[in-house]
């Protein structure tokens, strides 16, 4: 018993590692805690990112609303003197909204907005790596408007249109003296907008459930 009472504490943490880089795997809750693994299964208004076509086997409509506090933290340790400098600490709330409706028996509209990739670094100014990177920053937004079709009590197709935009800022330093620094700094900014699309094949066997998702 005495292994078990820290069980509901660690099941509010979600550690993750990355080697570096800004997609963020946080577009739900139930998402989180199965690792993502919700491509065949058609359990909340999420699906409608995962998989498009499980939307037609949800039994009720449904609007699902999150965010999740995001912390990163990495250290570079000096070749040079061996000493080890931490990057700024920042809080990021990536956040998600999707909802579904049943239109018919047959067919369902949904929508998707989340931000699957983002976030951003900042180090000291004077840092060992200035002239690499002083700050990056990467923020995007997706918009997913989806519609399923229940083809049969067994399968269903779903697909949509995705709308992306986002916008991007680099700064870091350059090699330019002057009389009050021994560098300048040079900041890049810059935004775009994409298109793409989502389609989903949902199958629900006897005791299984299996779907297939391609975008």
């Amino acid at each position: 018993m005495k292994q078990t009472k820290f069980l509901p504490f660690l099941l509010v943490l979600y550690f993750q590692s990355f080697g570096g880089g800004f997609q963020i795997n946080t577009m739900g809750q139930r998402a989180l805690s199965m690792g993502g693994s919700l491509t065949a299964l058609s359990l909340d208004a999420s699906v409608t990112f995962f998989n498009p076509g499980g939307m037609s086997f949800l039994k009720n409509n449904s609007i699902m609303i999150g965010t999740t506090a995001i912390m990163p933290k990495t250290a570079f340790l000096s070749a040079l003197d061996g000493k080890q400098v931490d990057m700024e600490s920042q809080i990021f709330f990536p956040f998600y909204a999707y909802g579904t409706y049943h239109i018919n028996e047959k067919i369902s509209a949904g929508i998707s907005i989340n931000t699957p990739f983002g976030l951003g670094t900042k180090w000291n100014d004077e840092w060992e790596g200035r002239y690499i990177t002083q700050e990056a920053k990467l923020k995007t937004i997706y918009f997913q408007p989806t519609l399923s079709y229940k083809v049969s009590e067994k399968f269903a197709i779903g697909a949509g249109v995705v709308f992306t935009t986002g916008k991007a800022e680099l700064k870091k330093a350059t090699p330019i003296q002057s009389s009050s620094s021994s560098f300048g700094t040079g900041t890049l900014k810059g935004s775009a907008n994409g298109f793409g699309f989502s389609v989903g094949a949902f199958i629900s066997l006897i005791k299984n459930i299996t779907g297939c998702f391609l975008s």
